[in-house]
């Protein structure tokens, strides 16, 4: 298995670079620094191999230098394709464990009218997916300097268990601070507990509460003790 990290050369994905490979020396894995041209051909590029070269030069050395520095395998790939299919169908076939992106990368105009790359691999990958702003307080936990502070939003479900389920691993790795939070929709919660009387529009009634707090702690177990 590997950490598979998308970059678009920007400072943004510096950032996530930096945060994969702190995570893949934490794990004792390899890092796919993975660069994907998007649809060369509706750029006019009609030599891609001439272009793919001084990319691949770029990413070489970008990995180089990760693996200096962290002392990991880096493997730099680069693809062709659009950005979010090709990172998340790259990571099914590399057995990923994590694929790691940045929030912003360098077509930040182009944001908020199509989406971003990491929103839309956020939506179709299957492999777990962290989004990085900062690279300094992931590079901290992995050096053991300070715990990870998790805020973790469920419903209960089978895709809050898997992300549960993450979270424990990461604090198989280094100490991790959780707060669990599900948001609870008052109407809905006293018809599924059967609790009569006035439903409070602000906040929940403190025996609805109780029963909510009561099965959100079965449902998360020790995770956050």
């Amino acid at each position: 298995m590997t950490i598979v990290c998308g970059t678009d050369f920007s400072e943004n994905a510096a950032q996530a670079a930096r945060a994969a490979a702190s995570i893949a020396r934490c794990l004792n894995e390899a890092l796919e620094l993975v660069h994907v041209i998007a649809d060369p051909a509706a750029a006019g590029i009609p030599a891609l191999g001439i272009f793919y070269a001084p990319l691949q030069e770029l990413l070489t050395a970008q990995a180089d230098k990760l693996a200096r520095e962290f002392s990991i395998t880096v493997h730099p790939i680069v693809l062709e394709g659009p950005a979010d299919e090709r990172l998340v169908d790259f990571a099914r076939k590399a057995r990923g464990r994590l694929i790691v992106v940045s929030s912003l990368g360098a077509r930040k105009q182009d944001y908020w009218r199509l989406g971003s790359v990491a929103e839309r691999v956020l939506q179709c990958s299957d492999t777990p997916v962290l989004v990085v702003r900062e690279a300094t307080s992931i590079e901290q936990w992995a050096e053991g300097k300070r715990p990870l502070r998790v805020l973790l939003g469920v419903d209960l479900g089978q895709s809050a268990l898997a992300a549960l389920r993450w979270v424990e691993a990461l604090r198989q790795i280094r100490p991790c601070d959780v707060h669990v939070v599900q948001v609870a929709w008052p109407m809905g919660e006293h018809a599924r507990f059967g609790v009569r009387g006035p439903i409070e529009l602000e906040g929940l009634r403190p025996e609805l509460r109780g029963l909510l707090e009561r099965d959100l702690r079965a449902w998360v177990g020790n995770v956050t003790a």
